[in-house]
């Protein structure tokens, strides 16, 4: 470098760039081994082949990776303390210690140093000498490498940038600017040649020096060198540097005031142009300290003196600020940076101009940061690497100036602001012709570029201040925590958008973890918090998939292979089914490539559900109430997840988040709670009362509560409140209630609806491929439902979240067991009992039914696919308090959660029946399970009568919703009945159950299961009659091809719904039938069939299942292939005759007990019995003893039915007269007129009717006249006696008890021209505690003692099926309850109108196919007579004989205006009845006649006191 350049550069070289001119040009020659080294002039060369070598070595260090140099920089600075110590105190005299460099040049710049060096002769000390650090060998080793310079100049500047730093740095500038200044040159030329030839000779480089500091530190060298002996002097390497006495002092209190000389051995090996280094000395010989003859001793110390002369001289005086910025900008930005003059000069696009130096601070740190942002707008491959290194320059450029520092800290700003500039992307920009094309690789480039480098794992490492500074300057601007949040979500897009998310875990590592740094740091809390905020506002205004949308979360959430709809779910060329069809052998590949696939699924989902826990778990500390306010409004606003099934609702602008959404938020709230799962010590400090109090941030508003009732909050969230909420929250609960309860409900709504979505659908495919079996598409449906349950697998079925998700439940079941200890503790009885349903009442019922399904599917699931899940866990506490609260009605009224108890515990039995699929600890595990049922010592004792209660429960249910609940009452009494058999089986537990034996509770089971066979069975029968008709039709060749293709579907479709409910029905029948079988074996049960009113509800039972396999119309179940559809005729038979027989034989009544009831009873059909007997003699369907039994039996009810036959016979003779009369024109004007006269004051009114209600048990709790319950009744009460209609061929009339107002008796007339054309049908109606946010809860009581099914939609039981009551499926919205607009008034019309109507067949499922055909309208006839009979004998005659209380004036007085009408009708039925049903019917209108003639010779019909009807 010539003078000329210095005076370019104005100013006069470094120290870095004398110091790396001087060492390039003093090892030109490498230094050969210390036994090779010349005594006299050291000038011979190394050997190519150790330069080669070296510089191979220096290659190698540049490619270490960021890990391995931040643990080797880790390990120099504790050996740097270690020999700081050493070297201070003296206690390590021969450790050799090392120099720290602070700048480093590229090749380019050493050569221009070289010049400079060669011109001046110079060498600057640099502004710190730091203690040598030591590399252990193991290190070495382990890298293979020595560190380069460059390496730990990075390390090494962040630790070493303090005020000590630039004081000294600044000393040394000034001292060698004067020291140039003064024409010193050649006196500092000659001082260096002198020294060189030392250095050669003792193999030593100096490498800094500051005149007097030489002087004191070569005379130390050479003092001590004379103290050392018996060392070989001229085989050892060392470098000189030096330390200041001041610099020596602040870094050890007990450092001498002089200056000290460090001697360092110059590694063997090394590159020679390396401007540091870290070694470790090879022997005990390169620790020696430095030792010379006199005559060197003596000039050296002439040269020491030489130096302090020159450090006297006057320094260089200060830059002006229009050369100081310019030339601190090029040097940092690594490009030329000029001052634009006043005359214009082209500019050229390798520079950047200036236009002016502002005076004030604020205006040149905004010059400055143009400049900066300029700078990396220029740069188009690497933007983010581009700052990095204008930031560690930063750190380099040393200048006295005062404003240097200013300067250099804006261009760090500029940097943090030009990469928060880069990585603002607006992805919005619809009107971007090239918008559609976008990729996310190429939006998300500097993105990727920045996070790698926060990883550490890309081309460069973005320093930890660096990032500090970029998150400092974001906080400040909107702009610059949107670009952070864009960061965030850009990262989630591009994993989410892999093309194989099994693969992303190798290929987006970098990201990953840039992704979970950056989420870790605390500046980006408030970043978070502010964006919280944000969403939370807006989210309140949206629907729930706001959130997966535009939330700073949401694409880390998403990330999932869950199918999101049917048609994603059978997309074999989805990109998340290609992961799996790929594979070899597919649709049958190796069990352990799907395992690698999955492994590699879960991997990625880890990592995002690590990164979205890490951002919450930060502000959990700083900013805990906007983290759980956020969570709890992703919840709140994900509720219509609950009753909506997105494979059935599949929009494109779905209304709630995704399965896989959910999955991800459920498993990162399960982190949270890992530090408390069963812990008592932690789980006591869980409130209970979190859902009344006002500072809960969950929407409990109208959850059904364990206790019975609803949680209702009377809180009216104003702005005010919303903003307080989250301050009185953390007043009130502390963070483990918080996020207990906040992880109880996202579970609801999360993890429990996916697992029903992936039943439902999987149901779909399995269906599907059953009904193509045997065709070519067969083998495409099994490889589709083979992808949609390995995609679901790998995410329901990870093993993580199986186990968090069961250690949780564990959990939760310790805690209400807990519950429960506490509040025993307290009081007597009476008071333990009010406590408890006070703490029950504060809590959803969902927990328990949500704990229930979980270990359900665990027992049916993950048993059977993944059972070294399991290993470990303790389920002990889950039966027991499962056992607990069925033995608990009053805790844990409602039936859903206690039939989902059941089922669970049905599940933990059938593992030891089911047999294990796989090898060692998964045969313990089930039997383990089923053992612990057995184990339970309440099972003994109160499980039995918690089934009897149960199995009852389940008829009618507060509150159901059976698009919300998947919820079946016969599959629930299937398991009661598994149950059921398994503590039969077992002599300790049967005995609970016969101690139960004629009770009510007992009496009411048995008729339960009478009305579920009845059911089940003449369901079955009447599918098969229907299965039969269309394989007969498909028989006639000729007559079937006439039919269009559509009409041909359109009964494929409907004979294959049929065959299907058929088999389904029939299964269940048979395990009811061997339920009541296991039962009548007690001589106890069989007794209790026996009494009334149950004898004549049995009797009529079993008169129809014989009707049914022996009668008439026997022959139409005769099916093809009847084991397909599970009917077994024989045995059915022989199971049917058995219960009947023994109940039989405990008959203990003359009269009115099973017998004769059976005797009695209208259906009985003496040719259908007989021919039984046939059957069973004949056939072999029965044993001897059996035959035997069974005649004697018919000859009983022989004797009792002679008796009756003549007592009909003879009231037939007396009453047959001549219709003429009847069929008399009849004034219809006067009747109708005279009919609303007389009934329309009796439309509304009151009466006692609580005893005989059939919700009787449910009512009876006190009410609040304030509460919304009460107002809606009034409001019922007006529109009842308004609105109610009153017409001779229509009417309805509602009575409500005159002390409780929350139940009504209301009785519905039949519409004319229907099969229930006037007669009446009483309805009882209950308002739940919730009413008007939940439907009134409706049965039926006309039912002719639970034996008669009216409709397909009124059960038997008394069951209605109505969308409008939630126990039907409704089409939309507009058909469901609306607590603004529904009311008990549209209820009753609604059954009036679409229940009661004339074609009632055609309301059950998958018979609308069949309207308007042939086939239709003979099927609808037959079944049109038979509810004829039925509303003659029930709704007329049973009504006349026995009225329900409340009732009598009004049916009474309807019939009597209504005879003449009903005769007439009667007439017009009988001549259009099947001729199978023509005798019963005309023995049923005769006794009809008898009792309205009866009605008619009343003369006081009309003078009875109608007290019920007044208000």
């Amino acid at each position: 470098m010539t003078r000329k350049r210095q005076e370019q550069l104005g100013r006069a070289p470094s120290a870095a760039e004398l110091r790396n001119a001087r060492l390039s040009k003093l090892t030109r020659s490498s230094p050969q081994e210390p036994s090779q080294l010349p005594q006299k002039d050291g000038k011979s060369d190394i050997s190519q082949k150790n330069v080669r070598k070296r510089k191979h070595e220096n290659q190698e260090s540049s490619h270490k990776s960021p890990a391995a140099l931040k643990q080797n920089y880790d390990d120099c600075d504790n050996d740097r303390a270690d020999s700081e110590d050493a070297a201070v105190v003296g206690k390590t005299e021969t450790e050799p210690l090392i120099s720290t460099v602070t700048n480093a040049h590229t090749a380019k710049e050493d050569q221009q140093d070289i010049s400079t060096a060669e011109m001046t002769g110079s060498v600057r000390s640099p502004a710190l000498a730091v203690p040598k650090t030591k590399v252990k060998q193991k290190k070495q080793q382990q890298h293979g490498r020595v560190l380069s310079a460059d390496e730990l100049r990075n390390a090494r500047l962040s630790k070493l940038n303090k005020p000590l730093l630039q004081e000294q740095e600044k000393k040394d500038v000034n001292e060698e600017q004067h020291y140039l200044h003064q024409g010193h040159l050649e006196d500092e030329q000659n001082v260096l040649e002198h020294v060189q030839d030392l250095s050669v000779n003792a193999d030593i480089m100096v490498t800094s020096f500051t005149g007097q500091e030489l002087t004191s530190h070569l005379s130390h060298t050479l003092s001590k060198n004379e103290q050392d002996t018996g060392t070989d002097k001229t085989d050892t390497g060392f470098m000189v540097s030096s330390v200041s006495a001041d610099d020596t002092a602040k870094e050890n209190q007990d450092a001498v005031s002089s200056a000290q000389t460090i001697v360092t051995p110059i590694a063997q090996g090394n590159s020679p142009d390396m401007s540091e280094t870290i070694i470790e000395p090879e022997s005990e010989e390169h620790t020696c300290l430095l030792s010379q003859s006199p005559e060197k001793q003596t000039q050296s110390k002439a040269i020491a003196q030489k130096a302090e002369e020159i450090s006297e001289s006057k320094s260089v005086k200060e830059l002006p600020n229009e050369t100081l910025v310019p030339l601190l900008l090029s040097d940092v930005l690594d490009i030329p940076v000029e001052l634009q003059g006043e005359k214009s000069t082209p500019k050229s696009l390798s520079k950047l101009y200036l236009k002016n130096i502002p005076s004030s601070e604020a205006e040149l740190s905004a010059v400055v940061c143009e400049v900066v942002q300029k700078r990396v707008r220029r740069e188009h491959r690497d933007k983010v690497g581009l700052c990095v290194q204008c930031f560690d320059r930063c750190f380099e450029v040393q200048r006295p100036e005062s404003l240097a520092k200013f300067i250099l800290e804006a261009v760090k700003t500029g940097l943090a602001c030009a990469i928060l500039k880069e990585l603002e992307i607006d992805f919005s920009d619809d009107d971007d012709f090239w918008s559609d094309v976008t990729t996310s690789d190429s939006i998300s480039t500097v993105i990727t570029q920045f996070l790698q480098g926060v990883s550490g794992c890309g081309g460069v490492a973005v320093p930890p201040a660096l990032l500090e500074l970029i998150l400092t300057q974001a906080v400040q601007t909107p702009e610059g925590r949107k670009a952070i949040i864009q960061v965030l979500r850009v990262s989630g897009l591009q994993i989410k958008n892999s093309k194989r998310l099994d693969e992303a875990i190798l290929q987006n590592s970098a990201l990953l973890n840039g992704v979970e740094i950056l989420m870790n740091q605390p500046l980006l809390v408030p970043i978070l918090s502010v964006r919280l905020k944000e969403e939370i506002k807006a989210g309140k205004e949206h629907l729930g998939a706001y959130f997966e949308r535009e939330s700073v979360f949401g694409p880390l959430l998403s990330v999932s292979i869950i199918p999101t709809d049917v048609k994603d779910g059978l997309n074999l060329k989805a990109v998340q089914a290609q992961m799996f069809t790929s594979l070899p052998r597919f649709p049958k590949p190796f069990a352990d490539d799907i395992q690698r696939v999955q492994s590699n699924i879960q991997a990625v989902l880890y990592k995002c559900q690590s990164a979205v826990y890490c951002g919450l778990k930060k502000m959990m500390k700083s900013c805990r109430n906007v983290a759980l306010e956020w969570i709890a409004t992703v919840i709140n606003m994900n509720e219509m997840r609950l009753s909506s099934n997105p494979y059935q609702d599949n929009t494109d602008g779905s209304a709630s988040c995704t399965d896989g959404f959910m999955q991800n938020l459920c498993a990162v709230l399960l982190e949270f709670c890992v530090p408390f799962f069963k812990d008592i010590s932690k789980l006591e400090k869980i409130d209970s009362s979190y859902s009344h109090s006002a500072a809960c941030l969950l929407n409990y508003d109208y959850e059904t509560c364990l206790a019975g009732g609803q949680i209702v909050s009377e809180k009216t969230l104003d702005d005010d409140d919303t903003k307080n909420k989250s301050e009185s929250s953390e007043e009130q609960f502390n963070f483990m209630t918080e996020v207990f309860h906040l992880t109880q409900r996202a579970m609801n709504i999360g993890s429990l609806p996916s697992l029903t979505h992936f039943i439902k659908l999987l149901g779909q495919i399995q269906r599907a491929r059953a009904a193509k079996q045997g065709t070519p598409l067969e083998e495409q449906l099994q490889a589709q439902e083979a992808v949609y349950c390995w995609r679901w697998d790998s995410c329901i079925m990870d093993p993580e979240f199986i186990r968090k998700t069961s250690e949780f439940y564990i959990t939760q079941a310790m805690w209400l067991d807990l519950l429960l200890q506490r509040c025993r503790e307290k009081g007597n009885k009476a008071e333990v009992t009010m406590l408890e349903k006070r703490v029950f009442a504060q809590l959803p019922e969902y927990i328990v039914k949500d704990m229930a399904i979980w270990f359900s599917f665990v027992a049916r699931q993950v048993v059977v696919l993944k059972p070294k899940v399991l290993i470990g866990l303790q389920l002990a506490p889950f039966v027991d308090c499962c056992v607990n609260l069925l033995q608990r009605p009053d805790l844990v009224p409602g039936p859903i959660p206690a039939s989902k108890i059941v089922s669970a515990l049905a599940a933990f039995m059938q593992t030891s029946n089911r047999g294990s699929r796989s090898v060692g600890w998964g045969n313990e595990v089930m039997s383990e399970m089923a053992l612990m049922v057995c184990a339970c010592e309440a099972v003994q004792h109160h499980l039995g009568p918690a089934l009897l209660h149960t199995y009852v429960s389940v008829d009618v249910v507060e509150g159901l919703d059976v698009d919300k609940e998947d919820f079946d009452k016969y599959s629930a009494r299937a398991d009661i009945g598994k149950l059921m058999e398994f503590l039969w089986n077992r002599r300790d537990s049967r005995i609970s159950v016969l101690n139960m034996c004629g009770t009510e509770e007992f009496q009411a089971f048995l008729g339960a299961t009478l009305d579920t066979l009845l059911y089940q069975l003449h369901d079955s029968l009447a599918r098969l009659a229907n299965v039969r008709k269309l394989q007969i039709a498909k028989e006639d060749e000729s007559t079937w091809d006439q039919l269009s293709w559509e009409q041909q579907q359109e009964k494929e479709k409907f004979l294959k719904s049929e065959e299907g409910v058929a088999r389904g029905f029939m299964t269940m029948a048979k395990q009811t039938l061997g339920l009541i079988t296991m039962l009548s074996q007690s001589e106890e049960v069989a007794r209790c069939f026996t009494q009334k009113p149950m004898a004549q509800r049995a009797a009529n039972a079993f008169i129809g299942f014989i009707e049914a396999l022996c009668g008439s119309k026997s022959v139409e179940f005769k099916v093809k292939d009847m084991d397909k559809y599970s009917f077994n005729p024989r045995q059915l038979l022989s199971d049917v005759c058995q219960v009947l027989l023994r109940i039989a034989k405990e008959e203990t009544f003359k009269t009115e007990g099973f017998v004769h009831s059976l005797a009695m009873d209208p259906d009985y059909s003496p040719t259908a019995w007989a021919k039984t007997y046939t059957v069973l003699s004949e056939k072999g369907v029965g044993d001897d003893q059996m035959v035997e039994e069974f005649g004697e039996l018919l000859t009983q009810i022989d004797k009792l039915r002679e008796v009756q036959v003549q007592e009909v016979e003879g009231r037939a003779e007396d009453q047959k007269r001549a219709w003429d009369t009847i069929l008399a024109p009849l004034d219809i004007p006067s009747i109708e007129e005279e009919y609303h006269n007389r009934m329309v004051d009796l439309k509304y009114g009151t009466a006692d009717i609580q005893e005989s209600h059939s919700f009787r048990t449910s009512a009876g709790q006190s009410h609040d006249p304030r509460s919304q319950k009460w107002k809606a009744l009034m409001k019922e009460i007006k529109q009842l006696q308004k609105d109610l209609p009153v017409h001779l061929n229509a009417a309805i009339f509602a009575r409500q008890d005159e002390n409780q107002m929350d139940i009504v008796r209301a009785v519905i007339t039949g519409p004319a021209d229907t099969p229930y054309s006037r007669g009446c049908f009483v309805f009882d109606i209950y308002f739940p505690t919730n009413y008007p946010h939940i439907p009134p809860l409706v049965k039926l009581v006309t039912t002719g003692n639970g034996t008669v099914r009216f409709n397909p939609n009124l059960y038997a039981d008394g069951k209605v099926c109505l969308s409008l009551l939630g126990t039907w499926h409704g089409g939309d919205a507009s058909e469901k309850w609306n607590p603004k607009t529904s009311s008990l008034y549209q209820v009753l019309v609604s059954i009036q109108g679409m229940i009661l109507i004339e074609d009632p067949m055609f309301n059950e499922p998958g018979y609308d196919g069949i309207r308007g055909t042939e086939e239709g309208e003979s099927r609808s006839a037959q079944y049109n007579s038979k509810i004829r009979l039925y509303t003659i004998r029930h709704a007329m005659l049973g009504q006349l004989r026995k009225p329900p209380p409340g009732s009598e004036i009004v049916i009474r007085r309807h019939f009597y205006l209504q005879r003449q009408m009903i005769l007439k009708q009667c007439h017009d039925w009988l001549e259009i009845s099947e001729e199978s049903e023509k005798g019963r019917l005309h023995l049923a209108v005769e006794e009809l006649r008898t009792e309205l003639e009866k009605l008619a010779e009343d003369p006081n019909i009309f003078d009875e006191k109608d007290e019920e009807s007044e208000d």
